[in-house]
């Protein structure tokens, strides 16, 4: 119950930094100290995930040993999936009743039962004449058949016995291990489901006092924070957690800060800095807006266009203050020096997602596809533990929102180059400047195959180095390159095909490489990896 009462704590956290930019964790044991948030608000979002069924730790391990799909949640709306689970009940009795008529009409079942008979007829005859061969009159009467007769005639019968029913019990095995895969506990397998929450006995939870579970308080009914709420009536159907209506309502186009909370981190995520500096805390500790009126004016249009967020995308990078430069100017720097007011665009990294399907779209190896299941080994063979545990990443050239991420260990790439750990919602992105990134970039396999492929790319584009240089500015850092940056270049190649002459490399290699080298220099240079 202890580890179950943390889940729904780290819930009711999650969605109120998320989705309302509030902190709730405070009114678990108290009244919020600065926010209108009391217990009774925070025990009545903690009932709708208290009626929600979570997958017990450890259902996944189960589905790998048994095949069994505990835990998982149909895909399919109800209209959809009820008529499919009905004809997988149906299925079952369908096997269930060919099982039984195999056992019992089938030539085979009849021959196993009827030999069956007969050995116990022989076996008992066996038992009457070893019994009679123990009276004293046995030895004034005839024997009636010879014993060793009697056991070769048991083992010949045992023995058509045996091969009759392994016949049938080969004959069964197909229609009873379908059986047992239907019977298995959780969703049927031939539905598409998700390891995900589900609903459970929906009731309310009592106040737990100074956020202790075992002091229970009075009841609260499920509801929304109701200072958010209001005069709206908010109704839970009957047998429901309430997680719809929850959902519908945090998602309701007059709610107060749903859309604002959301603009205003797409804003952060194109600009640099968000409206709201506190982009998880729009409460009284939280930063005012900057442009309060801008903030509302997004808000308003991303719930016009139906809260898309690629509308929204596409408002703000046409923007004039989205296509500002980055140029400094010391008369706005001393008035503004964080930048505050948007009067420069704001120089930064680009995030670690972005410089790796950059890297590989320069260098021509980019897949836009969706790329298929990745392979894992089958599922009877995962015997991973604490400490002996999954460390692939299989890598690939798809781009990086296919990665895949493990739960208990972050990938090596996005942790290097601070990505987000995926087990929080993270509303601001660290970026650190480590030696560790200068030593992946020059000598990471990944980075060198991406030079490559973009030597090969500009040596097939021209046979003039004047031209290939230029393309490579263009594409690397999106720009045309100074005379003295080709003279440079110029001079860089040259040099280095002059020493691969001197360590002897073949003539038809040294363009290749020579080219690779510099390929590399352009995508391990700040310009590169820096959105400017």
């Amino acid at each position: 119950f202890e580890f179950m009462h943390l889940t729904i704590e780290d819930t009711i956290e999650t969605t109120g930094r998320a989705f309302l930019g509030l902190t709730l964790r405070c009114a678990r044991c108290h009244d919020h100290k600065f926010d209108p948030v009391t217990m009774e608000d925070y025990y009545g979002l903690y009932g709708f995930f208290a009626s929600t069924l979570y997958p017990y730790a450890g259902s996944e391990e189960l589905q790998s040993k048994n095949l069994s799909r505990t835990g998982f949640v149909s895909l399919l709306p109800p209209d959809e999936a009820t008529p499919l689970l009905k004809l997988h009940e149906q299925e079952i009795e369908r096997i269930q009743a060919e099982i039984k008529s195999t056992e019992q009409d089938d030539p085979l079942a009849r021959r196993v039962a009827d030999l069956k008979k007969q050995i116990e007829a022989k076996s008992r005859e066996i038992r009457e004449h070893e019994a009679q061969k123990e009276t004293p009159q046995s030895a004034t009467k005839p024997e009636a058949e010879d014993p060793g007769t009697l056991k070769a005639e048991l083992a010949r019968l045992q023995k058509e016995h045996d091969e009759a029913n392994a016949q049938l019990q080969s004959k069964l095995k197909p229609l009873r291990d379908d059986l047992r895969r239907r019977q298995r506990p959780g969703l049927p397998h031939d539905l598409p489901g998700a390891y995900a929450v589900r609903e459970a006995q929906p009731a309310d939870s009592h106040i737990q006092v100074r956020g202790n579970p075992a002091d229970q308080g009075r009841v609260v009914s499920r509801c929304p924070p109701r200072f958010l709420v209001g005069d709206q009536a908010f109704v839970i159907p009957a047998g429901s957690s309430g997680r719809l209506e929850l959902a519908r309502w945090i998602t309701r186009p007059d709610h107060p800060l749903t859309a604002r909370v959301m603009v205003n981190r797409i804003w952060q995520h194109h600009l640099g800095n968000p409206i709201v500096g506190t982009p998880s805390n729009f409460g009284l500790r939280g930063d005012r807006p900057t442009h309060p009126a801008l903030l509302d004016w997004l808000a308003a249009r991303f719930v016009e266009s139906g809260w898309s967020i690629k509308a929204m995308h596409r408002q703000i990078m046409l923007s004039q203050t989205y296509q500002l430069a980055s140029t400094h100017n010391a008369a706005n720097a001393a008035k503004d020096p964080a930048n505050r007011w948007c009067w420069r665009f704001e120089r930064r990294r680009l995030d670690a997602e972005a410089i790796r399907d950059a890297m590989l779209a320069v260098g021509g190896n980019l897949e836009l596809g969706r790329p298929g299941p990745h392979p894992f080994p089958p599922i009877e063979q995962w015997n991973w533990t604490q400490h002996q545990p999954f460390k692939a990443v299989h890598p690939g050239n798809h781009r990086s929102v296919y990665l895949m991420t493990q739960r208990i260990q972050r990938h090596p790439y996005l942790a290097l180059f601070d990505g987000p750990d995926t087990n929080y919602s993270t509303d601001v992105r660290t970026s650190a400047t480590v030696p560790l990134q200068a030593l992946f970039m020059m000598n990471n396999p990944f980075v060198y195959e991406q030079a490559r492929g973009f030597a090969r790319r500009l040596i097939t584009e021209s046979p003039d180095a004047g031209k290939r240089i230029e393309l490579a500015h263009r594409l690397a850092w999106g720009r045309r390159p100074q005379p003295v940056e080709v003279d440079r270049a110029v001079a860089y190649l040259d040099r280095y095909i002059q020493e691969l002459a001197r360590a002897e490399l073949a003539t038809d290699q040294r363009e290749l490489e020579a080219w690779t080298s510099y390929a590399r220099v352009l995508l391990t240079a700040n310009e590169f990896v820096y959105l400017d």
